[in-house]
């Protein structure tokens, strides 16, 4: 069942958010929009959660000796420990940074001298004059601020920082990154928080065959590879082996590059022209059970977005192929 506003953005929803956010006139804006605008840059760049943002102060954004923009992320509340002061710096955008510095010259203008080093990135606004305080934003003023800038955006859809979120882990995965890197970055302990995580997360948007057929047949023309015998391999010593649903390793095929390989074997062989596919091998199944694997493993709502990487896709239209008896 699909949930709508719920899960991670959806290919379209992801393009009209960066278009919305790249055209709208950061100087038109308010100091709550203004705040509410950053706060989504920052889930959209570094998939912090709300508290994460909250806590946010001026001095943890920064420049590096060669130039490069950084936040010192405040890391989430550890297991086993009541009080956390952990930071992890994170490499940020330009164009993130110049949002956070727009709205330190705001506060600055607004109060006519210069902040403490200390002060809230999202500080609150005095009821009375409208002028920054020295307070952090509550989760409920927090809310009002994404509200504001959303309206500001005109989408037909709700964008929170925990879809943005759930947004950027889900296109880690897509491009491959290591579970153990994913993690990391998103904060989690270990790698069952993270199979949790993907497991309640809920973007269904249409069947995942239909995704698989539809895109592999825009991305992929044709395989670049060979079909071959088991005694025509180019190359000794380069078998390619692959589990299928007996959890044992199949021999699917050789390797005829003679160069090392920078490839994330066996699954993305079937994209590679150095690829000889053996003619006597399932790999229907072998495909199938890459499919089933990852679904399992993330739900099958995360599992769309995952499987439209380019070596599912890849391995999809051999199987395709073959079976049509194009190859």
């Amino acid at each position: 069942m699909e949930l709508p506003n719920r899960g991670p953005l959806t290919l379209r929803e992801q393009r009209l958010f960066r278009e919305a956010m790249a055209s709208i006139d950061t100087k038109s804006l308010s100091i709550a929009e203004l705040q509410g605008l950053v706060a989504l840059k920052i889930g959209q760049v570094l998939g912090a959660r709300d508290i994460q943002v909250i806590k946010l102060s001026c001095d943890k954004v920064g420049i590096e000796e060669n130039g490069v923009p950084y936040i010192q992320l405040p890391r989430a509340k550890q297991r086993g420990h009541k009080r956390n002061s952990q930071f992890k710096k994170r490499v940020i955008t330009n164009s993130l940074y110049s949002l956070v510095t727009l709205l330190r010259e705001r506060y600055e203008s607004e109060l006519g001298k210069k902040l403490p080093h200390d002060w809230p990135l999202l500080c609150n606004l005095s009821q009375a004059t409208k002028k920054p305080i020295k307070l952090s934003t509550t989760i409920h003023t927090y809310s009002d601020r994404i509200k504001k800038i959303s309206e500001k955006l005109g989408l037909n859809f709700k964008v929170t920082n925990r879809r943005l979120r759930k947004t950027f882990c889900t296109q880690l995965i897509a491009k491959g990154t290591p579970l153990k890197v994913v993690a990391e970055l998103m904060d989690h302990t270990d790698l069952q928080q993270l199979e949790v995580y993907y497991r309640h997360t809920h973007h269904v948007a249409k069947k995942l065959d239909d995704v698989l057929q539809s895109e592999a047949k825009e991305i992929i023309e044709a395989f670049a590879g060979k079909i071959v015998n088991p005694d025509e391999a180019s190359q000794a010593g380069q078998q390619i082996f692959a589990p299928t649903k007996d959890q044992k390793l199949h021999l699917i095929g050789s390797c005829a590059s003679k160069t090392p390989c920078s490839l994330n074997p066996p699954l993305s062989c079937y994209g590679c022209a150095s690829l000889e596919a053996f003619d006597d091998v399932d790999h229907k199944s072998v495909v199938e059970n890459f499919v089933s694997e990852a679904k399992e493993t993330f739900g099958e709502g995360h599992a769309i977005e995952i499987l439209k990487h380019k070596d599912y896709l890849a391995a999809s239209k051999f199987v395709q192929q073959l079976e049509d008896g194009e190859l």
